[in-house]
This record gives structure tokens, C-alpha cells and sequence, in this order.
């Protein structure tokens, strides 16, 4: 819990010194702050890959209508996956991020990145078991000093699928999805994961603070993946993970806020159809 309260309270800090810096001095400047982090790490796969890929995209708009608002936004993300054929050694890891800092007032703008691995043809021997490690965290954080006039979202997803290559039937999943918005009563934080995966209790924690000015969630997850194949298996796994960010002055309706969510889920949804 500490661990995670002191992550907050760092963004927070950062958010502080970078719009003290960003901000020209004024009486009463407004500002907008979202930020939205996602990492995800794989070890001690069992059975080692044949085929390996990794995805990463990221895009930014920062648009200022007039001379009283500024606007900054920014994305990165990277994605590993190292196979050694033959020998259980793989491992694979993907970082995105994305951050926008506005101030003053008619302005928007928008951050996007996604990052994904992909690890194909997993030979699974009759009676064997496909197994590995993970470790993952999620980080959203919106501020809007004045919720009624100005708006901040940060949103993100990890989503992780197992998929029987030869019939293409999703055999295993697991997500974490959340949404901190200054607009409204839409943040949250949320988990689903199929049987065969395992988190720590000591090493996971899902954490939200909804109140006040700011919104902010934390997942983090370490566990394992184990199922046993009586068959065997020839096994495809995807990793996809995007976050997102928007701010803007005026406060965009609740009705585009809503639309701003809609066209993130298809996104998302459009991408992992494209790597798949």
C-alpha cells in the first residue's frame, strides 16, 4: 500500500513541477493534468516459441485555439520478446505510456500508445503443461483544478490471451482495464482473468482514489500461468496493451465524453484485430 500511495503521490509532484515550469505566472491559471502507464513482463515460459513479433504505435495532438491556452501531449512505447529455440529461456516485456498537460482554456489535446508481444507456434507435448511467470501494472491519473469547466482522462488496458493455434479457440485470459475522468462519475478500476492464471495475494494490489480533484487507480499484478494439455497443444499467445489520454478547456458534453470511450474500446478492439 505504501509503495503504491508514494507512486501517487509522485505523479502528483510531477504534475506540480512540470506545470510550474510549463505555466507562465498568472492569478487563477487553470490546468489539466492525465497520465496513463502500462508494463508487462513474461518469464520462465516452459516451452519456447517458434515465432516471435512485437507491436508499438503511438500518436499526439496538442492543439491551442487561441493565445489564452497551452498545450502539450506526448506517447512512447516499446515492446522485447528473446526466444531461444528449444530451450525454455524465452522472456518478453512491453512498456507504453502517455501524458498531456494543458493550461489556461481553449485548448485540447490527446495522447495514444500501444505496445504488444506476440509469441507463436508454443509446441506443447502430450501430457505436458504450458506455464510461465508474469509481473504487470497499470498507472491512470487525471487533475483538473476546475472539474466543472475543464476536462482530463487517462484510460488503460492490458489484455492477454491464449489461443489454441490450430482451431484459433481462445483457451485463457486475462484483463485489467481502468478509467479515471474528471468529467462525471466514470472512473474505474476493474480485473478479469480465467482460472489458469494466479496472482500473488503479497504482490498484487488494486488500489483507486476517486475523490477530490484528481482520479487516480493502480493495478499491480504478479502471478503464474499453468494448464496441463493431455493432447498436447500447439498454442499462440498475444499481449496487447494501450493507454490513452485527453484533456481539454471548455469540458468537452458528457455525451462526447462517453463517444471519447467509445472510439478508445474500438481502438483497441480494431488493433488486436490487426495483429492477430
Amino acid at each position: 500500500m505504501q509503495k503504491r500511495l508514494n507512486s501517487k503521490y509522485f505523479l502528483l509532484l510531477t504534475f506540480t513541477a512540470i506545470t510550474s515550469c510549463f505555466i507562465t505566472p498568472q492569478a487563477s491559471i487553470a490546468a489539466t493534468f492525465a497520465f496513463s502507464e502500462a508494463g508487462f513482463r513474461f518469464d520462465n515460459f516452459s516451452v519456447s516459441p517458434e515465432d516471435i513479433k512485437t507491436f508499438t504505435d503511438t500518436d499526439s495532438e496538442a492543439i491551442s485555439f487561441s493565445s489564452q491556452g497551452k498545450v502539450n501531449a506526448d506517447a512512447e512505447a516499446n515492446a522485447d520478446f528473446t526466444s531461444i529455440s528449444n530451450l525454455p529461456f524465452s522472456f518478453a516485456n512491453n512498456f507504453s505510456s502517455s501524458i498531456a498537460i494543458g493550461e489556461g482554456k481553449d485548448y485540447f489535446g490527446s495522447a495514444e500508445s500501444f505496445a504488444s508481444v506476440r509469441g507463436y507456434n508454443f509446441q506443447v507435448a502430450p501430457e505436458g503443461i504450458f506455464s510461465f511467470d508474469f509481473t504487470g501494472s497499470l498507472e491512470l491519473l487525471a487533475l483538473a483544478d476546475d472539474p466543472a469547466t475543464e476536462y482530463a482522462l487517462s484510460d488503460g488496458v492490458i489484455s492477454l490471451e491464449l489461443y489454441d493455434q490450430d482451431n484459433g479457440v481462445l483457451l485463457d485470459s486475462l484483463s485489467i482495464q481502468g478509467n479515471a475522468t474528471t468529467s462525471n462519475n466514470l472512473s474505474f478500476l476493474t480485473q478479469n482473468k480465467s482460472d489458469n492464471f494466479s496472482f500473488i495475494p503479497t504482490e498484487t494490489s488494486f488500489n483507486t482514489d476517486f475523490g477530490g480533484i484528481y482520479k487516480y487507480a493502480n493495478a499491480s499484478v504478479k502471478g503464474n500461468y499453468s494448464r496441463k494439455f493431455a493432447a498436447g497443444a500447439n498454442l499462440s499467445l498475444f499481449e496487447l496493451k494501450n493507454n490513452r489520454v485527453r484533456v481539454a478547456v471548455p469540458e468537452p458534453t458528457s455525451q462526447l465524453a462517453l463517444v471519447f470511450g467509445a472510439i478508445s474500446i474500438l481502438l483497441i478492439t480494431k488493433t488486436k484485430r490487426k495483429l492477430l
